[in-house]
């Protein structure tokens, strides 16, 4: 018996062609529906027809904000919101979150439901959502052809429902939970927050354990990732991997704490690693009118983050994929396809980028793969005083060591672009990490981390257009981008 294939951490879900004379037509209804989406004139009546449809009379939609988009150009839009609501009355009525998936046409529509019809609300979320006035929880309109589905409810995650259920999860962690099985004590009670919702394919939420039974308070905080398939037990291993390399590094970095995976829910649970994310700590110390003393601490942090990353590179190569320089290259062939029928000029200019990548790569010297974190974002560095957290290892690998850190400074250059009158001392910095990080990687060329540099600028362009191009700021955002690759590939030429 053959053992099922792990998914490729660097593609996206596989996608089904359609016939290259229909594609264009689909790609083009999907485009206008990606439009129609930051209309709220347009879409808060089809979201009024659809709670109606659930509820018999239904609430006002008085806005949204949308938290997911994401859009496959020759299949569906999956997209997740939080909807304001108000009764007939215009008084304000509890938020709601719902997950949409908008198809090209009717008939493709019906064929989803149809397979996510096999699958039965959770019993307790079915009545919660009963005692709230929600008859159904699923509604499907023809015009436009969508889905609408009440949250928690969602077919491909089996777990969701339960993830978030307050008896079943008071149960899991009493059972799984290091402090709670040393001491023999249930927690008592939860709270949770959900903060990466992506339909049909994962969400992943943060919980805070009430340990304190009446002596005194204790909070143990608790992250929890729930995937469509059994990528879990593979990221478990990654996981428990990156905590063990953690502690032998006496300090320089830490990981989260391993918790357990829970196959029939398809849920990842692990102890929250202590301090602030690197994102708001960059932004608060990199004012448009930085102080000497704030560019310095912010200085200090970004050395000690070279210093870290360089402490995993030195760990042993844990099991997952070898992200060679060819193979993160090749891994955005499709989604430069996708991107040439929506933005052709955009497009065009990536790949140009891309062919020069190609070309610069073989007048510079390869290091070595080291273990690779692979998705080394400023999201993912927690700062606790000096200490350094990293924390989601899920695509971590074997890779050359300037990759993370190309990573790393990419995310910094696209936070100055966000930031333009912060623009000049964010590349100081960027400069400041730069030559940190080489001066602790002898191996490591200044040339050859500017071409994953400019790899990354092109395949952070292609990563996020199909679920962040309905922002209204995002092609500027992308041409700022498309300079900052030319930029470093400059730097690598010479």
């Amino acid at each position: 018996m053959s053992l099922p294939v792990p998914p490729d951490p660097l593609q996206d879900e596989s996608d089904d062609d359609l016939d290259a004379e229909d594609a264009g037509d689909v790609s083009g209804i999907l485009a206008r529906r990606l439009d129609q989406l930051r209309e709220e004139r347009w879409f808060a009546p089809v979201l009024e027809s659809a709670l109606a449809r659930m509820t018999g009379a239904g609430p006002r939609v008085a806005g949204y904000e949308i938290e997911y988009c994401k859009i496959k150009p020759n299949r569906d839009i999956n997209v997740a919101l939080r909807a304001r609501l108000a009764g007939p009355s215009g008084a304000e009525l509890p938020p709601q979150r719902l997950s949409c998936t908008l198809f090209p046409s009717p008939e493709a529509c019906r064929l989803k439901v149809g397979e996510e019809a096999t699958h039965s609300p959770h019993e307790p979320t079915r009545r919660r959502l009963e005692a709230a006035g929600f008859a159904r929880a699923v509604a499907v309109l023809d015009d436009p052809a969508i889905i609408v589905r009440l949250f928690p409810v969602d077919p491909a995650l089996p777990g969701l429902a339960a993830a978030t259920d307050r008896e079943e999860m008071t149960s899991l962690f009493a059972g799984r939970l290091e402090a709670c099985r040393r001491t023999g004590k249930a927690p008592s009670g939860f709270t949770h927050e959900i903060l990466h919702y992506k339909p049909r394919r994962s969400c992943t939420v943060r919980y805070a354990v009430d340990l304190s039974n009446g002596a005194g308070p204790s909070t143990c905080g608790v992250y929890g990732k729930l995937s469509r398939d059994d990528r879990g037990v593979r990221h478990h291993r990654l996981l428990t991997a990156a905590w063990e390399a953690g502690l032998a590094s006496e300090g320089l970095w830490r990981a989260a704490r391993p918790v357990d995976y829970v196959p029939e829910w398809r849920l990842l649970l692990q102890e929250a690693v202590p301090g602030r994310d690197f994102r708001l700590v960059f932004a608060e110390l990199t004012p448009d009118d930085v102080s000497p003393e704030q560019l310095e601490r912010v200085g200090g942090l970004l050395d000690g983050i070279a210093r870290a990353i360089r402490g995993v590179q030195r760990a042993p190569i844990p099991e997952g994929p070898r992200m060679t320089f060819e193979r993160l290259h090749a891994s955005q062939e499709r989604n430069l396809r996708y991107m040439t029928g929506l933005q052709p000029r955009l497009a065009a200019d990536l790949a140009a980028i891309r062919r020069e990548v190609e070309r610069l790569e073989r007048r510079t010297e390869p290091a070595p793969l080291v273990f690779a974190h692979g998705d080394f974002a400023h999201g993912n560095v927690l700062i606790e005083g000096d200490r350094v957290g990293i924390i989601d290892f899920d695509k971590a690998g074997a890779a050359e060591p300037a990759y993370d850190v190309a990573y790393f400074l990419t995310h910094m250059r696209s936070f100055g672009i966000r930031h333009p009158r912060r623009m000049p001392h964010v590349a100081r910095l960027g400069e400041r990490f730069r030559d940190s990080y080489l001066a602790l990687a002898p191996e490591v060329s200044p040339q050859r981390l500017s071409l994953y540099e400019a790899l990354d600028f092109a395949a952070y362009v292609l990563r996020n257009f199909r679920k962040q191009s309905h922002q209204a700021s995002w092609l500027g955002w992308a041409e700022g981008q498309v300079a900052a690759a030319w930029e470093r590939l400059r730097a690598a030429g010479t």
